[in-house]
């Protein structure tokens, strides 16, 4: 029902009416949170399967909230919806033939033009692998100040810091972000997107990944770009520093 729904509308509002109007008072009447897989009061977003990808999942706040250029996401209150995303990773192997390693796993938001609706919704998926051969061997150069990668990705140009596993997770993760951020924010043409780098203890790392639509021709501002439609062939990585 939710593919047949979203695939090929017109309407930029059909994702907020499908969550807030079908799949919240049906996870308050029934218990069942269709045509999402899950409802979460608190903070409020619904999880839902990307239509016709197995291993892609969005989360979606329940809350109007248009995207990376509204000036409410990076005031204080706001959740963090990044690490919310992260939380829910366990789906991508719940949905797979094999567990899913978190190195393999990637998070997008995109710009206005990258998108199709307009309410905020972080896609949840595995790094393309050929995506991962271009980041791998920057990563060890990188720090938490930001730098421009020398090539595109997935047709976009980004620049690019190191995160760690707390700061990802943490309550002010956007205001944190607009205190240190790539561009002057808000910003309409920016998009964001979080890469799991391979860790060999529990401290684990992540690049912090910042595009702006138009930054050469063809680039929309999709994020989600760099996203598999499925975790088959995403092989994991050797462990890096």
């Amino acid at each position: 029902m939710l593919g047949m729904a979203l695939t090929g509308c017109a309407s930029r509002d059909l994702l907020r009416q499908v969550t807030t109007g079908l799949c919240l008072p049906n996870a308050r009447l029934t218990g069942l949170a269709a045509p999402c897989r899950q409802v979460v009061a608190d903070p409020g977003f619904a999880m839902l399967r990307a239509p016709g990808e197995r291993q892609h999942f969005i989360l979606v706040p329940l809350r109007p909230l248009r995207g990376l250029e509204s000036p409410a996401l990076w005031q204080p209150g706001q959740p963090n919806w990044f690490g919310l995303a992260w939380r829910q990773r366990w789906y991508l192997s719940a949905w797979g033939q094999a567990p899913v390693a978190d190195e393999r796993i990637a998070l997008a938001l995109n710009a206005p033009s990258g998108r199709s609706q307009d309410q905020l919704h972080v896609h949840l998926a595995c790094l393309r692998p050929e995506v991962r051969e271009q980041l791998l061997p920057l990563a060890p150069a990188l720090d938490e100040h930001w730098r421009a990668l020398p090539k595109a990705l997935a047709g976009s140009r980004y620049q690019a810091r190191r995160l760690s596993e707390t700061q990802l997770l943490a309550a002010d993760f956007f205001q944190a972000l607009a205190n240190r951020p790539p561009y002057p924010l808000p910003d309409p043409r920016l998009s964001l997107a979080v890469v799991a780098l391979p860790s060999r203890d529990a401290s684990r790392q992540f690049l912090l990944l910042a595009g702006r639509a138009g930054s050469q021709p063809g680039d929309q501002g999709s994020a989600e770009r760099l996203l598999a439609a499925d975790c088959q062939g995403t092989t994991a990585a050797p462990a890096t520093q």
